[in-house]
């Protein structure tokens, strides 16, 4: 919210005063993506009469602590960076926490962040979590500071990310897989949700997920164990059985899944257990009933999930699934709406990957079902950020012929 729209749209630029700085900042803009242009002729020719000798004209420059001796000289530095018109911000590292040092700085980099209007950035990069002059750019509505180089870089990639998106003209050519309808068709089943609801149950949520293409396995919605047992027989034994309720949203965690049931008296015996066992230990809870799922096949669990972030807007992140989503937190997050080779590059990003195309032996996914089906899940996710405020899809289970949702929990935004 501070920092507006990219000036140029090419680059940031870095103002450090130690050759240590400047390295470890080239190398987190260089991990995020983050271009830092090399200076105008024009910027290197004023600083050149500020900087000695001894330091580096440059960007990441080494301006020395040689400028901070006077009040003059930094903001000289300054006024340089802030003409380069190849730099979207500037970043100021902020080595030693001191009264003279960053105690001194911090108040020109907050009046200069106001008279430039440029996104004036500092990264505390002591050990200390506060020290002089860091409260300066916390309470500054201009200037900020950030505590770790990574996040500033990260930040700033996610930043001009968002904005070049924005900028970018529209691709007619480009063809929607989703239907012109499915936005309209979503749409109408949030609308129709009870007052007070929160979230889809599982049975809506795949209903709305299915507009846009993203087929579930076979399953269907059972208000009692007579119907699940007469569902269970247009499917086909072996089924999965979950339950429904808009107060349980993750069913593993209270017993709400029983998997691999057989036959009639198992499925009946499943539905009696765990409906007596949740009345138990939540008997607040609304029941609706249970669905009846076909068993999930064998392949790779994969999560596709999304949040709508206030300054960003829609965020997709993809990794590995399952049980292990939590553990080993493997995933790749972009802006939506994604292409296939938007979703290529996220997917070979992930140290699962190789389990996608074929590990020890296993045969490779069908990478095309998967990529489809994430392009259609962000498409969803573009068309109606003002109706949800998270998505998550797991396990989509990838295999050699087809990507199927096998799970899906989607919050509603209360303001829609």
């Amino acid at each position: 919210a501070r920092a507006g729209v990219p000036r140029s749209g090419k680059g940031v630029g870095v103002m450090a005063t130690s050759g240590g700085a400047a390295v470890v900042t080239a190398d987190k803009a260089e991990e995020h993506g983050v271009v830092l242009p090399p200076l105008a002729k024009v910027t290197a020719d004023k600083l050149s009469k500020i900087v000695p000798g001894f330091g580096s004209v440059a960007n990441p420059s080494d301006l020395t602590a040689e400028v901070l001796k006077t009040k003059e000289s930094f903001i000289g530095c300054f006024d340089a960076f802030a003409e380069d018109p190849s730099f979207d911000a500037i970043i100021v590292p902020l080595v030693f926490a001191s009264p003279e040092s960053s105690g001194a700085r911090t108040p020109i980099m907050c009046e200069m962040a106001k008279r430039t209007g440029l996104p004036i950035v500092g990264i505390w990069m002591n050990d200390w979590l506060e020290g002089p002059g860091s409260e300066v750019l916390d309470a500054d509505t201009r200037a900020c500071i950030f505590r770790s180089s990574d996040r500033c870089f990260e930040t700033i990639a996610l930043w001009q990310e968002w904005h070049r998106g924005r900028k970018a003209p529209k691709n007619k050519s480009t063809r929607r897989l989703s239907s012109k309808t499915a936005a309209e068709s979503a749409r109408k089943i949030i609308e129709a949700m009870k007052p007070g609801e929160k979230s889809l149950d599982e049975t809506k949520a795949k209903q709305l997920l299915a507009e846009y293409g993203i087929a579930p396995l076979k399953e269907a919605f059972a208000a009692t164990a007579e119907d699940a047992v007469s569902e269970a027989r247009k499917i086909g034994f072996p089924v999965a059985v979950k339950i429904v309720s808009p107060d349980i949203l993750h069913k593993t965690e209270v017993g709400g899944v029983r998997l691999g049931l057989t036959d009639e008296a198992a499925l009946r015996a499943a539905i009696e257990d765990m409906m007596s066992s949740i009345s138990a230990s939540l008997p607040k809870a609304k029941i609706d009933g249970v669905v009846v799922q076909e068993m999930a096949p064998n392949g790779v669990e994969l999560v596709v999930g999304a949040t709508i972030d206030e300054q960003f807007g829609p965020l997709i992140a993809v990794g590995l699934g399952g049980t292990m989503v939590e553990l080993l937190q493997d995933t790749a997050v972009r802006l939506a709406p994604l292409t296939p080779a938007d979703v290529g590059e996220m997917l070979e990003g992930l140290k699962c990957y190789p389990l996608l195309t074929g590990f020890r032996g296993s045969k490779p996914v069908n990478l095309d079902a998967v990529t489809d089906l994430i392009v259609r899940f962000s498409e969803f996710v573009s068309d109606l950020p003002d109706y949800i405020t998270e998505v998550d899809v797991n396990p989509v289970i990838a295999t050699v012929d087809r990507a199927v949702c096998v799970d899906a929990l989607i919050a509603v935004n209360p303001k829609r």
